[in-house]
């Protein structure tokens, strides 16, 4: 029989829509069909017959009514198809199969499924009666099925429900007496299963497991999920387990040793095959394990694991460590756990960003002094003696310098830190806003500047066992503001002091895929003195020294595997030198050229960073260098003079190694 545009309304209990029997057949195109009794059904097949819908509206409002129908099963089995269409039931499942019926019923989409509440819970099929039914449920195409599945009673039904290319929510629950099959062909199953039988992935089928579940048989070639639970972890127990290159993926909490997991129970069976295992982050201080490590994978009743059953699929790390898989406990040859990795001699190894993230303070620092400088790094010759210089009340001079960097930094440790190819470049502007000259010949002089700087560096340390891993790279970046006031003696003696703030942002990426963005804040003050000696006409040898205080913040962040805080140390920088300078006048032209030599020593102190709640490891600064250069000024006008300076610096001991290759440009106008 064959209908087109068919419409079927009924009011009565234990009415039907479309109803087939006795082997026989209707094709139904564009059908609509609405019931509103109790136990009113749209389409249903018995005893051997086929119902075809294609895009038909099914809506069934009554108690217990179901869109799809089939019971009592003849010579032939029930079938029942779906094209397309609406199916909804307001108070009942979209398929109900029952009374002994063997049937095979396929909704194939684009189509709309609505399913009502049995029981005070949505749902999607049920399988039930007095004898055994045979159903094989497929849905292709299918983008939204809802709702649960329920095989109940005592008899031993029998259900194949297979996906192509579909996607269903909602939980699996059969009574053990029952067949339950479920296939997942390219397609997506979010909910539970309570005594399934199979479970079966292809390489696109993905179960996200909403709760702890059991079958009897899993094969995973997709990817089994643990939906991670609030405060709770979750078990899929299984007779045998048969790894076909999918992927588990658990949630897991890294408090040390006996750590809570998502957890895969071989019961009685075994594990097969190979599964890599996908760890999360769910918690925990990141601890250092000492014994059997973090179950992730148990055996009971005598079942047994494949040597090479399973493996990670990705890096595991958390807190300051990294973590393997391990076969075998103590007491639990089968079982399968997470423990840090150790060195040769048992010690746990650090993941590659813990050296990666430890420089940050110091590099901060590094920052503000580069842009703090000295009085003639900064701002060339202010004292010329060879022009007068008026009082400005409101300021008439301004300058601009470059900045530029090249070299590397090595701290003391546990993690051997080395900055490699570290590389700085800034920009700064300044302006006079007082300048004043008294009758004995002293002057002040007052301004502020703008500046910013970048610095970046390849980071190597000691992780994964190894001294001189390659871990990644930082960059920190950002603007810096500042003030200074100089006062000038008749002589050319001089007292200069700074104080200036630098905010930065943060950008760390590991070699291994973790990354960290983060900002701060250093505070750096400076007061550095010098004394001119006249040589003659044109030389004058100058004694310098200075101190430089800093204070560095940076604010703690998250990576993928832990929270990352800093503890950092304030820092006190003395410098002492000389510089000796020739000065010649060409028309109205003036050179300064300098050679200089310092002494530099920042007193000893330690960075801590700290993972999580783990502890807190050390990056110890402090050194002795010294530093070497050559700069020179000029004067073109009266108006507008160069200035610029190259210097080599190196260490002479102490907590932290360097060398550096250093420079500026920068030019100054009065006005």
């Amino acid at each position: 029989m064959c209908w087109t545009g068919v419409s079927v309304f009924t009011l009565r209990d234990d009415a039907v829509g479309l109803w087939a029997y006795d082997g026989g057949t209707i094709n139904a195109l564009r059908p609509i069909v609405m019931t509103e009794g109790a136990f009113a059904d749209g389409l249903l097949a018995t005893t051997g017959s086929t119902v075809i819908a294609t895009d038909p509206i099914v809506r069934v409002s009554g108690a217990d009514a179901a869109a799809i129908y089939t019971s009592q099963t003849g010579a032939q089995p029930n079938v029942i198809t779906v094209n397309g269409g609406h199916l909804e039931a307001s108070q009942g499942p979209i398929v109900v199969a029952t009374a002994g019926a063997n049937s095979v019923v396929s909704i194939n989409g684009p189509v709309t499924l609505v399913p009502g509440m049995v029981a005070g819970r949505p749902t999607f099929a049920i399988v039930r009666g007095g004898m055994p039914v045979q159903l094989d449920l497929n849905l292709t195409d299918v983008a939204g099925a809802t709702g649960d599945f329920l095989v109940n009673d005592a008899s031993a039904h029998t259900v194949n429900f297979r996906m192509l290319r579909s996607a269903w929510s909602g939980n699996l629950e059969a009574d053990p007496v029952h067949t339950v099959n479920v296939d997942l062909a390219a397609s997506r199953w979010t909910g539970w299963a309570a005594n399934a039988s199979l479970i079966a992935l292809d390489a696109a089928g993905a179960w996200h497991m909403t709760g702890s579940s059991n079958a009897d048989e899993v094969r995973n070639a997709g990817l089994i999920r643990f939906v991670p639970q609030a405060g709770a972890f979750s078990t899929l127990t299984v007779s045998n387990y048969v790894g076909q290159g999918g992927v588990l993926a658990l949630n897991t909490m890294f408090d040390g040793d006996g750590s809570p997991s998502d957890l895969l129970v071989i019961d009685g069976g075994t594990a097969t095959g190979s599964t890599g295992l996908l760890v999360t982050y769910a918690g925990g201080s990141g601890a250092p394990t000492v014994g059997d490590g973090i179950r992730v994978v148990q055996v009971i009743n005598g079942g047994a694991t494949n040597l090479d059953a399973f493996h990670l699929a990705g890096r595991v790390a958390a807190g300051a460590y990294e973590y393997a898989l391990f076969r075998g406990g103590a007491t639990s040859p089968e079982d399968w756990f997470l423990r840090t990795v150790v060195d040769v001699n048992g010690a746990p190894v650090y993941r590659p960003e813990v050296p990666l993230y430890a420089p940050v303070p110091a590099l901060a620092r590094h920052l503000g002094l580069a842009s703090l400088g000295t009085l003639h790094e900064r701002i060339g010759e202010q004292l010329n003696n060879e022009q007068p210089i008026e009082p400005a009340r409101f300021g008439n001079g301004a300058w601009l310098r470059l900045i530029g960097e090249h070299g590397e930094n090595r701290w003391s440790g546990p993690l051997d830190v080395r900055a490699r190819h570290l590389e700085l470049i800034g920009i700064q502007v300044g302006h006079d806003l007082h300048r004043d000259l008294r009758e004995d010949g002293r002057r002040d002089h007052a301004g502020v500047y703008v500046a910013y700087t970048e610095a970046r560096a390849d980071i190597r340390g000691a992780a994964m066992g190894q001294q001189r891993l390659d871990v990644g790279r930082v960059k920190l970046d950002g603007p810096a503001l500042g003030g200074y006031w100089t006062r000038f003696g008749p002589s050319g003696a001089y007292l200069d002091a700074v104080a200036q703030v630098n905010w930065f942002d943060v950008q760390a990426d590991s070699d291994h895929g973790a990354r960290l963005d983060t900002s701060g804040w250093a505070l750096a003050a400076s007061l550095e003195a010098g004394y001119p000696f006249r040589i003659g006409e044109r030389w004058q040898l100058e004694p310098q020294a200075q101190i430089v205080y800093q204070t560095v913040s940076v604010d703690a962040d998250r990576d993928a595997y832990s929270k990352i805080a800093w503890a950092e140390d304030d820092a006190v920088t003395g410098r002492v030198g000389a510089r000796l300078q020739y000065r010649r006048k060409a028309g109205d032209k003036l050179w300064q050229p300098y050679l200089k030599v310092d002494l530099w020593h920042t007193f000893s102190g330690t960075d801590r960073t700290k993972f999580d709640q783990g502890m807190a490891l050390s990056n110890r600064f402090g050194h002795s260098g010294a530093e070497a250069g050559a700069g020179i000024t000029v004067r073109f006008s009266r108006r507008t003079s160069f200035y610029g300076h190259l210097d080599y610096q190196w260490s002479l001991g102490g907590r932290e190694r360097y060398t550096a290759v250093q420079g500026a440009a920068g030019l100054r106008f009065d006005w």
